[in-house]
């Protein structure tokens, strides 16, 4: 065992300030991998080495190598939505910078990613306002941090539909969302509420554009990429856009749960607001093109759009006034305590 320690300290002094993985340790060394795993829990336990997770992966440096801030493996849920384009530049300086581990996960609505942070299992959560404020008047074990993203949706009507009354067309939308209170909105303009249309609710925007271009729908509520390739490949046309009726708005905010330490949040924040700088600046377009599958061309019309201003830069008054304009059913003074901006 000795002389297998001596291997691994002294792989580890030639690597330097990078470090190793351990499966490059393991394919070096070539000793059993529950033996490596002893060795170098022993090597951990005495302070020698220091280990960090890199998704899936375990990164091994000498203790007067390791990074002195490294803050673990930080945990962000989120809808896809094209509404935080800098979420991939974010990853990459997360990596870059080695401050913690991040590894995002991708859920189909924001009520799932909103419960996910209620319950723990991240410990970051962009998601939409609405959805952050009414499970979290409930829950109360997560604050509001930032808002996120900017409004970007629309309500489409598929082309050929020869009825434009709402009340009679076959209309889609998200539950306890963004999408369903504007619609609320919108429906309320024409004297409607939602128990007047034949509404169904989808659990993701992807299932909803699907079944706008194969017919089963006549309008749909939906936010970006979904509404310009929806229009783009005439599909569809804009009846409403949000932005037009609602003007510069937040959708969806960056809720942190309790008990995330300060340090971890105060970090996190400044690679975001590095991120949506860069972002904003039009840096890494194929990287953002690669993560949300699309093509450069889109994500470069689309850009301006979705950050024509930084959405950190929007406050609580903000928030305040767009829960006023589209008539917010609960207590808002009361939930937006949950807002720690």
């Amino acid at each position: 065992m000795r002389n297998l320690e001596e291997k691994i300290l002294r792989l580890l002094e030639e690597a330097g300030s990078g470090g190793l993985l351990q499966r490059e340790l393991y394919h070096q060394l070539s000793v059993p991998r529950s033996t490596l795993s002893t060795v170098l829990r022993r090597l951990e336990q005495r302070g020698l080495i220091v280990r960090r997770r890199e998704g899936p992966l375990v990164r091994i440096w000498l203790s007067r190598y390791a990074p002195p801030d490294y803050l673990g493996r930080v945990r962000l849920g989120l809808v896809y939505a094209l509404e935080y384009p800098y979420v991939p530049l974010l990853l990459k300086l997360s990596r870059e910078r080695r401050v913690f581990d991040l590894e995002v996960r991708i859920f189909e609505n924001g009520i799932e990613a909103t419960l996910a942070l209620v319950r723990g299992l991240i410990d970051f959560c962009i998601s939409p306002l609405v959805t952050q404020l009414t499970i979290g008047a409930v829950a109360q074990n997560f604050h509001i941090i930032a808002c996120a993203g900017l409004g970007t949706g629309a309500l489409l009507v598929r082309r050929g539909v020869k009825v434009r009354d709402l009340e009679k067309g076959r209309v889609g939308s998200t539950r306890l969302s963004t999408m369903e209170i504007t619609l609320t909105k919108i429906l309320s303009e024409r004297g409607l509420t939602p128990v007047d249309i034949p509404l169904h609710y989808y659990s993701s925007g992807h299932s909803m554009a699907r079944d706008l271009q194969r017919g089963v729908l006549d309008y749909a509520n939906l936010w970006e990429p979904y509404v310009t390739q929806l229009t783009t490949a005439k599909v569809a046309e804009v009846v409403v856009d949000h932005s037009e009726l609602l003007g510069l708005h937040p959708c969806c905010t960056l809720a942190v749960r309790r008990g995330v330490p300060e340090e971890v949040r105060t970090r996190f924040l400044e690679l975001l607001e590095e991120a949506v700088r860069r972002t904003r600046s039009g840096e890494d377009l194929d990287l953002v093109a690669n993560y949300f599958s699309l093509t450069r061309h889109l994500v470069e019309k689309l850009l301006s759009k979705v950050l024509p201003t930084s959405p950190l830069d929007l406050t609580s008054r903000d928030m305040k006034e767009f829960l006023r304009r589209v008539c917010y059913p609960f207590g808002t003074q009361e939930v937006l305590t949950l807002v720690k901006l």
